[in-house]
């Protein structure tokens, strides 16, 4: 055995001794392996589908379809992504994995690629060709100039959209009939979501954790939760009852003044949020700004009586500056982490990727989804964050589509072997979250994720208007709703035209 496959099969031993029961976890309505995916009890799936003795009865592994002994003779998968920033939560943790670090996962990304490299004979290289937050400016400089540097690339969902695919950049992955997008490592939320007029020029899945470090949910201290004698988060969701109405008269039930009359960084809160909590609590309550015709194109369905009700509700827990810190308001500028950390503020509505500042926290802390509008709401939703959810986009200057195809289903099937379970099993329950109830949690959370495209694609700020109104602390919600309507109207009327040009 060479040193790469022995390095790769220490790891896989480890993250198999971490995972006691194995739990299968993915976005959308993804969770279900499409027939033949899924390693039954005592066998293994080897790559091209045949089964290869008896295992234990929990091992199994996910399999992307090329014929057994496939040899790409080191065809290269270049992925265009950003430079490392440290500190930066949104850093390409996917693929900038060079070696193997001691990091679940980063080792787990660097296994990943390295496994597939040696059983299809490939090599995957990850540029970081521009600044954080660039990649969608550089792949389009790159495709205008006829430039083939990548095959892939890493863009924000927004940035995609508006900058990318309406401009005719990216390939319809709908097109490359090779690709296995049925196949449950990718996320087919995103797969239905993401498309206008059959064509799909993004996705994600397994083979990224970005986008799911985007999705935001409350925190909450169990230390100040049970000192108020307050209900069984836990339960309520359970019981479907974990509501905007719940969430609020928690909040207020803890705010506290430290004595000198003000309201300031030392007292005691009941949410600290930010502009961004009204758009996913908006969707958590189940708002669409947009839905889709017969023909897969979007109309926008967000204003409405009961989009005003949500609205009224979130707006009157965050415009309550006794209860609540807006951290991004016009007049907090408050250091929200600290606060959490010290015991001042029971829920903190804010991204996953938070959990790492919330390792070092003394007293206990759980995870609860966005809340309900109601209990009458089917299911709890979250979303991701467009403008920081890495997508992965193929340009069309790539003209070995049916090689990227099939690299990149080997890796989102080997990812949600080794990725998915060392970020979800191993770094979320394991080493960050405190209890069995946050898994449960986490389960909710990532099998519910919305891709509204109004949201990802934000024609004339139809998605982002309401940020602005709570960060003044405005009210006029309809009469701001007035203003843009029209033109985001127009807006997507155009974008529609273009998309039916491209092919």
């Amino acid at each position: 055995m060479n040193t790469k496959k022995l390095l790769i099969s220490i790891l896989s031993l480890i993250l198999c001794l971490c995972m006691l029961v194995p739990v299968m976890v993915a976005c959308g309505n993804n969770d279900t392996p499409a027939d033949g995916q899924e390693t039954k009890a005592g066998d293994k799936e080897s790559k091209n589908g045949e089964t290869q003795g008896e295992e234990s009865e929990t091992e199994f592994r996910y399999v992307a379809h090329y014929p057994a002994g496939t040899d790409l003779k080191k065809a290269e998968l270049r992925i265009l992504t950003w430079e490392y920033i440290e500190g930066n939560p949104w850093i390409d943790v996917d693929f900038a994995a060079e070696t193997f670090t001691g990091d679940i996962v980063n080792d787990a990304a660097y296994s990943r690629m390295k496994s597939v490299e040696e059983d299809i004979n490939c090599t995957i290289i990850a540029n970081p060709d521009c600044k954080y937050g660039d990649s969608a400016n550089r792949l389009q400089t790159l495709v205008s100039s006829g430039t083939d540097a990548y095959d892939v690339a890493v863009i924000p969902a927004r940035a995609a959209f508006n900058s990318l695919a309406e401009q005719g950049y990216l390939v319809n992955w709908n097109s490359i009939d090779s690709l296995e997008l049925d196949e449950p490592w990718w996320d087919q939320g995103a797969r239905d979501g993401l498309s206008m007029g059959g064509k799909l020029f993004m996705m994600d899945g397994d083979i990224s954790i970005l986008y799911r470090k985007s999705l935001r949910v409350y925190y909450f201290n169990k230390g100040m939760h049970r000192d108020a004698g307050l209900e069984d988060f836990y339960e309520l969701v359970k019981n479907k009852e974990w509501t905007i109405e719940k969430m609020v008269e928690a909040a207020l039930s803890v705010s506290a003044d430290d004595g000198n009359g003000i309201h300031d960084e030392n007292d005691v809160y009941g949410l600290i949020a930010t502009v961004d909590t009204i758009t996913t609590g908006l969707i958590g309550a189940g708002v669409r700004y947009t839905t889709k015709d017969e023909d897969d194109y979007p109309e926008f369905c967000f204003y409405n009586d009961d989009t005003i009700d949500v609205w009224s509700n979130y707006i009157e827990i965050l415009y309550d500056k006794e209860c609540c810190v807006l951290n991004n308001a016009s007049d907090r500028g408050y250091n929200t982490t600290n606060m959490f950390l010290n015991d001042q503020v029971l829920m903190s509505n804010c991204e996953l990727h938070n959990l790492a500042n919330f390792r070092k926290m003394s007293t206990d802390f759980g995870i609860l989804p966005t809340p309900m509008a109601d209990d009458l709401q089917e299911q709890y939703l979250s979303t991701v964050n467009p403008v920081v959810c890495g997508c992965i986009c193929i340009p069309t200057t790539n003209v070995n589509l049916q090689t990227t195809a099939l690299i990149l289903d080997a890796l989102g099937a080997e990812s949600k072997n080794v990725l998915t379970p060392a970020y979800y099993d191993i770094y979320l329950t394991g080493q960050t979250a405190r209890d069995e109830e946050s898994t449960v949690c986490l389960d909710i959370i990532f099998n519910n994720v919305t891709w509204d495209i109004g949201n990802i694609y934000n024609w004339n700020n139809i998605a982002t208007f309401t940020q602005q109104l709570v960060k003044s602390y405005n009210r006029s919600f309809t009469s701001e709703y007035e203003k843009i309507k029209d033109s985001a109207q127009t807006r997507l009327t155009e974008t529609i035209e273009k998309f039916m040009e491209l092919e």
